[in-house]
């Protein structure tokens, strides 16, 4: 692998991208080879490190169902229900059923917009024909004979009739308290990052598709608020996958945002009883459970769990210390992606925060190595199958998936992200219709970082912390934001300015700040830039000369050059609160990101 041109890579840092000072340190100038990956999410205890997609093998392990009956309602410690007892629960289960029946007719009806929610309506079901109104009446067996025949017609007029997609979503369904059945029991105190919080454990009830058929199941989660206070906005928090709920996740995002938190387990994950949720996993049949689109586009895995996700904001949405009006989604990975369905279908969201996930997949899987290309061989699939353009045309495209999108949004994605590159995310950011801010956070990826990262500038570490302070400064600046609980955040800082200008034998990068919000002070300003498509990034910290922040750069930009410029800013406070702002990356045309291969 050849080196990095010599000008655009000796640039001195001369101070860090956040507060801790360090000292001044030279570039990465070659890459470096790749031999094991771990890796820690950004959010802190926010987030799960289970949430970290590594390896097929342990993605699909997790949640591999192995125990499961294809076409089952999966129930994982089936002798320890969160308070519902056997007889109760399938008394849930079959009113459930009944509440399909009479709420979700839609599924034979005309197909709507599939992106645009609609009411379902009672099917009509057809008489069997029992002839002329004077026709004389048979005898019993012929009588059966005949209600023989009509059934067999019948049945081979359904097997030639082509299946009718219903609409992905059905708000009357989704935003049925009734039917979801929160019960939210074990309330107990608990301490976390300074602030005394009231939990619980938290079941309600969701669905899943099996063969077209909508079937209920049990979700399992944990609830957490401030004690203080009195009605809260409420935010559900969605993990990644192979991930799973855990009480810290709700704990800790309500003690970072002062909200009424729901940390739900998708379906059929889990690692015990109070945890782990009905339905089909992931990886049930080797994955192929995530795309599992045919005949019903609601097939797929991740449908089911933002379904999960929907229910558990009919659960905030219903709580007498929630206030229904300031509802909001976040999660990292999967949890990232499923942000977006959400965020980008349910009109009562009004603050999204996805890290390391977004939408956009197909332009992903054309980068060679790209880990969803690992996923479908697991799975006996390809980009070329059936399944995979049914699941990216009809459910994972921008366009399709944020057609009613009005939330604010703040995206936060690592440079170097195997599954969600560049490209992947600012197709998914510009088809965002609502107001966004945008968190970039150099050489983080998707675990890998753990192995190149220990040769940059401060190791792992560094990229950890930067990561932490993006994921969490994110969530808490948009969620106060949106929600008015804290005025230091009453306004969010806008993207600065930034391009880059070639003067003589210089590239000089020139960044303008946009006006300071208040209660906020622009501490640094750094270019982030890649020569290697991606897989590694480099950095150097802008000057400031009255209000203008510039670079000079030895020679013209590579043709093949990256970039983006970030803007950290802190709360003026003796203990400061971190946020950073990017501007959108500066991608040449047809650039395709070069990306690490799952381990």
């Amino acid at each position: 692998m050849p080196c990095l041109p010599l000008q655009w890579t000796k640039l001195m840092d001369e101070t860090p991208n956040h507060a801790a000072p360090h000292a001044p340190r030279c570039w990465l100038i070659c890459l470096v080879a790749v031999f094991a990956c771990t890796s820690t999410p950004p959010g802190g205890s926010n987030v799960a490190a289970s949430d970290i997609d590594i390896s097929a093998d342990a993605l699909l392990d997790a949640t591999s169902g192995s125990d499961v009956a294809a076409g089952s309602d999966v129930a994982a410690g089936s002798d320890a229900k969160a308070g519902l007892d056997a007889s109760s629960e399938s008394d849930l289960h079959s009113d459930l059923n009944s509440d399909i029946g009479a709420q979700a007719g839609a599924d034979s009806s005309s197909v709507a917009d599939s992106n645009v929610a609609s009411d379902a309506t009672s099917d009509a079901i057809a008489a069997p024909d029992t002839g002329s109104d004077t026709a004389s009446t048979p005898a019993p067996d012929a009588a059966a004979d005949a209600a023989a025949q009509d059934a067999a017609q019948d049945a081979a007029q359904d097997a030639e009739a082509p299946y009718i997609q219903p609409p992905l979503w059905d708000v009357g369904l989704i935003e049925d308290a009734a039917s979801a059945k929160c019960s939210f029991t074990n309330k107990h105190t608990a301490f976390k990052d300074g602030v005394l919080v009231d939990a619980w454990q938290l079941t309600y009830f969701s669905y899943e598709s099996i063969d077209g058929a909508l079937q209920p199941i049990l979700i399992r989660a944990f609830a957490a608020r401030p004690q203080s206070g009195g009605k809260r906005p409420g935010v559900v928090q969605a993990h990644g996958l192979g991930g799973f709920a855990k009480e810290e996740h709700a704990t800790g995002l309500a003690a970072l945002t002062g909200t009424f938190t729901i940390a739900y387990t998708g379906p059929g994950g889990g690692t015990e009883p109070n945890n782990t949720s009905e339905g089909l996993p992931a990886g049930y049949d080797n994955g192929k459970r995530m795309f599992d689109v045919f005949p019903d586009t609601r097939g797929t895995w991740f449908w089911g769990h933002a379904m999960a996700a929907r229910r558990a904001l009919t659960c905030l949405a219903n709580h007498p210390d929630v206030d229904s009006t300031r509802l909001g989604v976040t999660g990292f990975s999967a949890g990232g992606v499923i942000t977006f369905l959400v965020a980008g279908s349910d009109a009562r969201v009004k603050a999204a925060v996805p890290m390391s996930g977004v939408l956009a997949w197909d332009l992903a899987a054309s980068s060679a190595n790209a880990w969803q290309h690992t996923l479908l061989k697991k799975a006996g699939l390809s980009t070329a199958s059936p399944e995979w353009k049914k699941l990216i045309d009809a459910f994972i495209s921008p366009s399709v998936a944020l057609a009613a999108s009005s939330a604010k949004l703040f995206l936060v994605n690592g440079s170097s992200d195997e599954f969600f590159p560049l490209t992947a995310s600012a197709a998914t950011w510009m088809a965002w219709k609502g107001p966004r801010w945008l968190s970039l956070v150099g050489n983080f990826d998707h675990g890998v970082f753990a192995a190149f990262g220990t040769a940059l500038p401060g190791g792992t570490k560094k990229i950890e912390e930067d990561a932490d302070l993006r994921a969490r400064g994110a969530q808490r600046a948009l969620f106060h934001h949106v929600f008015a609980t804290d005025d230091r955040y009453a306004e969010l800082p806008a993207a600065p300015d930034a391009q880059l200008q070639l003067q003589g034998p210089l590239t000089i990068a020139i960044v303008v700040p946009k006006a300071s919000p208040a209660k906020l002070q622009l501490d640094s300003v750094h270019l982030w830039w890649t020569l290697d498509n991606a897989k590694t990034w480099l950095t150097a910290p802008l000057d400031k000369n009255s209000g203008v922040w510039t670079k000079q750069l030895p020679g013209p930009p590579p043709p093949n050059l990256v970039w983006y410029v970030d803007a950290v800013y802190r709360t003026k406070d003796a203990v400061p609160q971190w946020m950073s702002v990017s501007t959108e990356p500066v991608i040449p045309v047809g650039w395709v990101p070069d990306i690490w291969a799952m381990p």
